[in-house]
């Protein structure tokens, strides 16, 4: 039966503690590292002598290519001399993609011998859980276990417990200043115990661009009737943050019009306003009479929505659990987001710019993306994809997932 070997995780001479990654399926320190000592007893009389491993790849490997980085590829041979007491040791590196198998084949003074020793590669990884107060995320992750190990990925995640929940937030806007506020929130539940080889996942509300004022005019009006005014992009800033201090989402309605040569404003009271999420209705029945001017509308909006956020060079995912009008998201697309963010923080989708080629379907309009549509690393989770296309799971199958990558860089 093959060893399983855990490539991703630290080599012995790595500074890192790597008594802490035993446990959970992962025997001992032994196992842990890219490198495997393999070893053979020969003739006695073979001392001296330089003996070759070679390094025997099954046939259902991952394939690499020459624009894929050395630093992932097996390494076909190694050279060895023969002790004193007929032992031979050699020191080779195995590929970093999950599912590879290998043997080994020793050859002296012209005679091969296959050893007996085989290896299976497998990845580990850790996540940790940091709810938020009030907000329902998904209670069973097994989906995303499986989606992470099936078909010879091997990425085996195992979770750990976080410190608790984080205190609930309406809304994250994106930019910086409230980035750092979802990091500095995370960062008091947050346990490094798996560090370098873990990441947080945070289920938060809801993670709306806004609010941004928005101005609108509607000529012509007079007196009689309602008056609809559009919002063509985004929706009004309405549910969307409910706290006491959130910003308005009207700013302000007044109705503008010239009498006597002189122009005149006439404040429109918000009781003579109605809405939808995307439309304004104003009452014009308590206009003044005579007159035809304009109505300027003031107004916050939201101009978009996101599903969620996986940080390039931090050890974090963030999961919105509401959108667009107020509307909860379905555990279908919460399954469709969580598979699309860790696929970003493993490094989907391969541009080239790391130490894999360039994917064949990256979506070159949308950068790390995929452009199948039916893939849940197409650029939008829309229709609520969890599982990787036959491209994109090759590319799992391959990512380097050793600690110094960018994505598991603590977010704080």
């Amino acid at each position: 039966m093959a060893t399983k070997q855990w490539v991703n995780l630290p080599n012995a001479d790595e500074s890192i503690d790597r008594s802490k990654m035993t446990g959970d399926g992962i025997d001992s320190e032994e196992v842990m590292g890219q490198y495997v000592y393999i070893k053979a007893t020969l003739d006695k009389k073979d001392a001296a002598a330089l003996v070759k491993l070679t390094v025997i790849p099954d046939a259902g490997n991952a394939e690499y290519v020459a624009d894929d980085s050395n630093t992932l590829k097996h390494q076909e041979s190694a050279t060895a001399t023969v002790s004193s007491d007929g032992e031979a040791k050699w020191k080779v590196k195995l590929s970093q993609a999950g599912g590879d198998k290998f043997k080994f084949e020793v050859e002296c003074n012209g005679e091969k011998k296959t050893l007996s020793e085989e290896f299976e590669t497998h990845r580990r990884l850790y996540y940790q859980v940091i709810d938020m107060d009030t907000i329902t995320g998904l209670a069973d992750l097994s989906f995303w276990e499986t989606e992470f190990k099936k078909n010879n990925r091997n990425i085996h995640l195992h979770a750990t417990c976080s410190k608790g929940n984080m205190g609930h937030s309406y809304n994250f806007d994106y930019k910086s200043s409230e980035y750092s506020r979802l990091f500095n929130l995370a960062k008091a539940q947050y346990d490094t115990q798996k560090d370098p080889y873990c990441f947080a996942l945070v289920w938060a509300d809801c993670l709306a661009q806004g609010p941004k004022r928005k101005e609108y005019d509607k000529d012509g009006v007079s007196k009689g009737g309602s008056v609809d005014i559009n919002i063509p992009a985004g929706q009004l800033w309405k549910n969307v943050d409910k706290s006491s201090t959130a910003d308005p989402w009207l700013l302000n309605v007044a109705f503008i019009y010239t009498k006597d040569g002189t122009e005149r404003t006439f404040p429109v009271p918000e009781a003579d306003l109605t809405s939808t999420y995307t439309k304004v209705t104003v009452s014009t029945e308590n206009f003044p009479d005579g007159v035809t001017g304009k109505i300027k509308l003031a107004v916050n909006v939201a101009e978009g929505f996101h599903g969620g956020w996986s940080f390039p060079t931090k050890n974090i995912i963030v999961i919105a659990t509401r959108g667009w009008y107020d509307t909860a998201f379905a555990d279908d697309k919460k399954k469709a987001i969580l598979i699309h963010e860790a696929g970003h923080k493993i490094g989907q989708v391969p541009n080239g710019s790391a130490e894999l080629k360039k994917q064949s379907t990256h979506d070159d309009a949308h950068t790390k993306h995929c452009n199948d549509t039916a893939c849940t690393m197409w650029y939008t989770t829309k229709y609520k994809k969890a599982t990787y296309c036959s491209v994109c799971d090759k590319s799992v199958r391959k990512q380097y997932l050793h600690h110094s990558i960018a994505g598991l860089k603590r977010f704080y």
